[in-house]
């Protein structure tokens, strides 16, 4: 028994050798015959062959198996899909009414796709731009790249996700298999087009249609034609000192954009300014918006403290409901009861900014 191990040691060391002679043979004619150029593809497979000699010796194994490989690190590569990662954000987003609400804003996936078809056809005529073109009608319609790589739908969720969401043009571009300047394409673009679709839907209604659908809350102040307030939108810091200051709000401290926004007492929107800078105060933004020259004779328009545009309302022969000022003193109780009740009336323009 003692003289049958010793010749089974002798065995095992010369196949040892053997292996070893043999692996440095395969690498010797693999360096001989492939070029200088190699791709990394055949050096994977150079470490593989080694690995399995390699592993040969240590386990004595005569086979080679796909585990064998993946041990060694040279599992086969696999390939990266790369326009493939929108198909299943599309169908998560879509896939229920509370997913659809949490990416792009839309109560349900049945008015999202009610949106997308009334806008189709409008949308279909454009082509992307850049971000430093001049956008007009016209000029979208003129020849340019056609869509090659999201479809219309897939656009339409893009921009959405971003206006809701605020994902930044490298996520998306991760999320939707694109790049980043083409990301920012397609949101300059529908941007646009959103804007000329819907902005005819914002009417200034009449007195009549206003008084006609007056909610409960507001029976106490019966000729309320429009109750106006500011909100303001986070920026990233400017690069200019000057255009640092002109965005810099001192109530929110920090870099903003402002928006005077106007509502119905029932909770409609009826007028939207453009975008002022932060340090723009709101009698300012008012007077350059052109929301008095909406004003009409009889109206009565309810805003908040910081909005004193009685002087502007006056030759309009329009009245202005605001909660009194305390300057420093306590109010009576008649203004603090006047106060209280405008506030709890004011509530309403809040929760409609908050919808934006």
């Amino acid at each position: 028994m003692a003289r049958s191990r010793s010749q089974s040691d002798v065995t095992s060391k010369r196949r040892r050798t053997s292996s070893r002679s043999d692996n440095r043979d395969v690498i010797a004619d693999i360096s001989d015959v492939l070029p200088a150029q190699q791709s990394a593809q055949h050096g994977l497979d150079i470490l593989a062959q080694v690995c399995t000699s390699q592993l040969h010796l240590h386990g004595g194994s005569e086979t080679t198996s796909k585990d064998d490989h993946t041990y060694c690190g040279a599992e086969e590569a696999q390939p990266v899909p790369t326009q493939t990662f929108h198909k299943p954000l599309t169908q998560h987003a879509l896939s229920t009414d509370g997913q659809c609400f949490y990416y792009t804003g839309v109560p349900t996936v049945i008015l999202f796709h009610f949106l997308f078809s009334w806008i189709m056809p409008f949308a279909a005529k454009f082509t992307l731009r850049r971000s430093d073109d001049k956008f007009s009608y016209q000029s979208l319609r003129r020849s340019g790249r056609r869509r090659v790589l999201l479809s219309l739908m897939d656009e339409f969720l893009l921009t959405l996700i971003r206006i809701r969401q605020g994902f930044d043009v490298i996520h998306l571009s991760y999320l939707f298999g694109v790049s980043p300047s083409h990301v920012s394409k397609t949101f300059n673009t529908w941007v646009f087009i959103l804007y000329n679709a819907f902005n005819p839907l914002f009417i200034w209604p009449s007195q009549a249609l206003v008084r006609n659908n007056l909610p409960a809350s507001f029976k106490a102040y019966p000729r309320t034609r429009v109750v106006i307030d500011c909100t303001e939108f986070y920026v990233q810091k400017p690069f200019r000192p000057l255009a640092q200051r002109a965005t810099w709000s001192h109530y929110k401290h920090a870099n903003t954009f402002k928006l005077l926004v106007g509502i119905m007492p029932s909770g409609a929107f009826t007028f939207l300014s453009d975008l002022y800078s932060g340090s723009t105060s709101d009698i300012d933004i008012v007077k350059k918006s052109g929301f008095i020259d909406k004003i009409e004779e009889g109206d009565d328009v309810m805003a908040d403290r910081g909005f004193n545009i009685r002087h502007l309302l006056l030759p309009r022969k329009a009245t202005l409901n605001i909660p009194a000022f305390t300057r420093g003193k306590q109010l009576s109780k008649k203004a603090g009861s006047h106060s209280r009740r405008i506030a709890a009336v004011r509530i309403h323009v809040k929760r409609a900014i908050r919808r934006l």
